[in-house]
């Protein structure tokens, strides 16, 4: 691609004198860019040429300085209180006024001229009516800057063009930084308080008046220079400068001497020039037509590029641009002083791309090369979603964390329910992760079916979903009112209160109309009010009470035609029920004997004379089981096995005389096995079957009762109940 060159001649006089000079300088555009940091006039083929860069700027897209109009340096403060050119606030004007004053800046209160000198000034009001007239104005980005492009629509002008960046104003509220304005240098007559500018927005450029005291850009203009030359000159001097094929002409006499001067812009240096010599300024006597080429080198800086912690990402140089395109891979590099050149990072996984080290957040990024330049690029941890879902409970916990943060999640059940596992099996609770994606988690609940009631909480219930039964079990009185979970007061078919129960309280079961069969332990004394009104479904009562447990006309009431509900009672205690006045109402029966072997969830009692076979499942996260075997209440033996089912410990309540016991239960297809011997014949005992895991929680209940047989028969009454934790819940 061909390069041009813009020159500055200086040349006095309209007659070619000694000791002229010219100024050559290093301006080669490149890619239709200019790339040098130097004011430059810009051709738009209009009455004046505008300058590529605002003032106070260090490239064509840098925003440069602020100044109120009139003035030419900066300042902390825009308002009246601090304009120069009036002492009451902006009512009066001392200089510029359109009462006698001036409407147009002189060149010692113009930003443009004081600070770049030569014939550099701000525009006319005309001159930016003339820019907005004949040229096409679209609103786009240079290095990531937003702004105008202005592209001359004069003929032979086609590639030449401006950039005004948006860089916001000053008003007495500090910056401003949407859209700009830039000052002209006339004064808005109709409201002297007022000076002209070009008002800046996304979608429209118009020329306005505003408050002199604001803080506006300030983009100069320099008139093109009139240069004359004598009709006698006879040697012509070209001048070009390296890579450039546009030359700068000086016709002079002969013998006349010419001062040559090679400035560079900032990428670059001089070297010497085409025929070796290295004086900078250069002064030559014209002896002949000769050609002068200024040499210059582009200075060469490096660049670096790393990140914050290589284990978060990478940063490197992708590519960079000027006389053509270098793709490249690495973190460090030297290029030519001017290039563009383009940054790149690739996040590893788990982190994102959050800023450079100069706080741009910039994902394609690229810069022009000024210096020896350290860029670092800045990882962080992405954030992730935790998303919890959970019915008949809640999950307490972060709803989000950053990746690798260690999150804690509780799930917390609902009342009648308790927490069984997380949708991916994982029993823990609470539950701890690091999280390393967006991430579901789900907890799952179970109806509870296993508690304790009854006063001081002495008592325990179990309910079997399959059965339909709910069991009270252990020693004390049950209370008044009490709720047996969710889902056993809606669907109780079979209702067993232990032997070791001695009282029933008021309302314990009022309104439950799904109970068919009610079974009362020997211990019940009193039945309180209300304790089963409404139970109107009530097929059979079982009480094995000898002493008649106290009633009164409430405690069945409302629970149907009691003459066909029928009272099953012990044999001898028939006549004192019948006698009863309100058992009485009821069709007593006397009981019959029942199955000597007892199973319920898959516990088997085997009652003998002497013994008790009892087999229990095994259960994977079981530690330990103990098997306690009571009698009227009182504990007669304690067995403690192992997970594997050793024997471990033995207790007797009251003393069993040294009696050998078998060492280990026995594994069946069944689960575990183990006979209970020294047993009375023919009596009624009560087991409690628990099984803890390492941390001696209790994974698995079982509670019932057996009678041992005697002389070949035996009466049993069926008065179990279990209760399992976790995976096992679902057999029951």
């Amino acid at each position: 691609m061909k390069k041009s060159i813009l020159f500055s001649v200086l040349i006095v006089g309209a007659t070619l004198l000694q000791a002229q000079s010219i100024t050559v300088h290093q301006t080669c555009g490149q890619n239709g860019q200019v790339v040098k940091a130097i004011p430059d006039a810009v051709d738009l083929g209009l009455s004046v040429k505008w300058a590529n860069m605002n003032v106070g700027a260090k490239y064509i897209e840098d925003y440069g300085n602020y100044y109120a109009w009139g003035e030419t340096t900066t300042k902390s403060t825009y308002d009246w209180s601090t304009y120069f050119d009036t002492n009451d606030g902006g009512s009066t004007f001392t200089k510029y006024n359109t009462n006698g004053g001036k409407t147009v800046l002189d060149l010692e209160d113009d930003a443009a001229h004081v600070n770049w000198g030569g014939s550099w000034r701000m525009p006319t009001k005309a001159e930016w009516q003339e820019l907005r007239n004949n040229c096409t104005w679209t609103w786009t980005t240079q290095n990531g800057i937003m702004g105008y492009r202005v592209k001359s629509n004069k003929t032979g002008y086609w590639d030449k063009f401006i950039f005004l960046p948006a860089a916001g104003y000053y008003t007495v509220n500090g910056l401003l930084t949407s859209d700009g304005g830039y000052w002209s240098s006339s004064l808005y007559e109709d409201y002297p308080h007022r000076a002209w500018f070009l008002l800046f927005y996304s979608d429209r450029h118009p020329l306005d008046g505003v408050s002199r005291y604001y803080g506006l850009s300030v983009r100069p203009v320099l008139q093109p220079s009139s240069i004359s030359y004598s009709s006698y000159a006879n040697d012509t001097i070209r001048i070009y400068s390296n890579g450039c094929d546009d030359y700068q002409t000086f016709i002079g006499s002969h013998g006349s001497q010419l001062t040559m001067t090679a400035n560079s812009d900032q990428w670059a240096h001089f070297v010497r020039w085409n025929d070796g010599n290295t004086d900078n300024p250069r002064t030559i006597t014209t002896n002949g037509n000769a050609d002068y080429t200024a040499y210059f080198e582009a200075y060469k800086y490096s660049v670096q590029v790393q990140s914050d912690d290589a284990a978060r990402g990478r940063a490197y140089i992708s590519k960079v641009v000027k006389d053509g395109t270098i793709d490249y891979d690495e973190s460090v590099g030297t290029f030519d002083a001017g290039s563009e050149v383009f940054l790149a990072y690739q996040a590893n996984y788990g982190y994102h791309f959050d800023k450079w080290s100069d706080g741009n957040r910039s994902q394609q990024r690229s810069f022009i090369l000024a210096k020896d330049t350290t860029f670092t690029a800045t990882f962080a941890k992405n954030v992730y979603s935790i998303t919890k879902n959970a019915e008949h409970g809640t999950i307490s916990g972060n709803s989000s964390a950053e990746f690798l943060e260690e999150v804690t999640l509780t799930a917390v059940p609902d009342y009648g329910y308790h927490f069984t596992q997380w949708s991916d099996g994982l029993k823990d609770n609470p539950r701890i992760f690091q999280i390393t994606s967006d991430t579901t988690f789900t907890a799952e609940f179970a109806y509870d079916r296993v508690g304790t009631c009854g006063n001081d909480k002495a008592l325990a219930w179990t309910y079997d979903a399959v059965t339909k039964t709910l069991t009270i079990t252990g020693n004390g009185a049950l209370n008044s009112n009490y709720t047996f979970g969710v889902e056993a007061p809606t669907q109780i078919q079979k209702l067993v209160i232990g032997n070791e129960v001695t009282s029933i309280g008021d309302s314990a079961f009022y309104g439950m109309s799904t109970i068919n069969h009610l079974i009362i332990g020997g211990s019940v004394a009193t039945i309180g009010n209300y304790a089963f009104a409404e139970c109107r479904n009530f097929d059979d009562i079982t009480c094995f009470a000898t002493i008649v447990p106290v009633i009164n006309g409430t405690t069945f009431a409302n629970v149907g035609n009691k003459q066909y509900i029928y009272l099953f009672v012990p044999e001898e205690r028939e006549r004192a029920y019948h006698r009863d006045t309100y058992w009485g109402e009821f069709d007593i029966q006397v009981q019959q004997a029942e199955e000597t072997t007892v199973t319920t969830n898959d516990v088997t009692v085997e009652p003998q004379n002497n013994a008790a076979i009892v087999t229990w499942p095994t259960n994977d996260n079981a530690a330990t089981y103990t098997i306690q075997i009571t009698k009227d209440g009182v504990v007669f033996c304690t067995l403690i096995f192992n997970g594997n089912g050793q024997l471990t410990g033995i207790a007797f309540a009251p003393s069993r005389d040294g009696q050998a016991h078998a060492p280990a239960a026995v594994m069946t297809a069944n689960g575990l096995q183990f006979t209970v011997t020294g047993l009375n014949s023919g009596t009624q005992y009560g087991y409690n079957l628990t099984a803890k895991d390492a941390n001696n929680q209790t994974v698995a209940t079982y509670s019932g009762s057996f009678t041992t047989t005697s002389e070949g028969e035996a009466t049993g009454f069926e008065e179990i109940s279990s209760s399992l934790q976790g995976e096992d819940r679902g057999r029951l």
